[in-house]
């Protein structure tokens, strides 16, 4: 009796293990299922195979879903692992060329006030020459000085007067040219007379009338004679 009520006593505590087990393994698969799109995708089949089979234990379907769920998440970390390392590596090369640029740009612009400043520098030496080649604040130069800034003058007084007699010159020559070309236009002028008097008409000659030198009013006779002149002239007057 004994025997058989230690049997039955390891019997009763052996099926309240195996549904504590099944209880566990049934929270397990709840909790998995509500927190993984994945576990639910997996739970399907294997509910299926089992409603149709019986052949998967809990354990087993456990054992096969935590499997799943790793290689699941393994390959979504994979992903995001890559897609993260992708990203830092794009990262990195943008702050590089950033850097790069940043520095080219600091280099730039230090050159460019360099040049700002010797050009200033420049700007202000030639306008005192400038000034002093007017003749204007020449209390502070000395006798080399003023001996230079009058040979400078001297030196472009002479390249003025240079471009000034060139320039005479060529208007010199551009007159001579509208001289040679208005006396080829007045030769043409003549010869074009000549040849038109040349072929106008001869007009007839006009009588003139003999004025007296005195200026007296000549009277002219204006009777008939018949007969010879100086011989016995008949007026016709008279013997009408």
């Amino acid at each position: 009796m004994l025997v058989g009520g230690g049997e039955d006593g390891e019997g009763e505590d052996g099926d309240e293990a195996d549904r504590e087990r099944d209880e566990q393994a049934g929270d397990v698969l709840e909790a998995e299922e509500w927190a993984s799109e994945e576990g639910v995708r997996a739970l399907g089949p294997l509910r299926r195979r089992g409603r149709r089979h019986r052949l998967l234990s809990p354990w087993k379907a456990l054992r096969v879903l935590q499997h799943q769920l790793v290689n699941a998440r393994y390959t979504t970390e994979k992903w995001i692992f890559s897609g993260t390392l992708f990203s830092m590596e794009k990262t990195i090369d943008r702050y590089r060329r950033h850097a790069k640029s940043g520095i080219n740009n600091n280099e730039v612009t230090q050159q460019w006030k360099f040049e700002a400043a010797s050009m200033s520098r420049k700007i202000e030496s030639l306008e005192v020459s400038k000034r002093k080649l007017l003749g204007e604040n020449l209390e502070s130069c000395s006798a080399e000085e003023l001996h230079e800034i009058e040979g400078k003058i001297e030196q472009s007084l002479c390249h003025v007067r240079g471009k000034k007699n060139q320039l005479l010159e060529e208007q010199i020559a551009t007159l001579k040219e509208q001289e040679q070309t208005l006396m080829e236009e007045n030769a043409l002028l003549r010869e074009k007379c000549k040849l038109q008097s040349q072929l106008r008409p001869a007009a007839a000659p006009e009588e003139t009338v003999p004025c007296s030198q005195d200026g007296e009013n000549m009277e002219v006779e204006t009777e008939l004679y018949i007969g010879w002149p100086g011989r016995g002239r008949t007026n016709c007057r008279s013997q009408g």
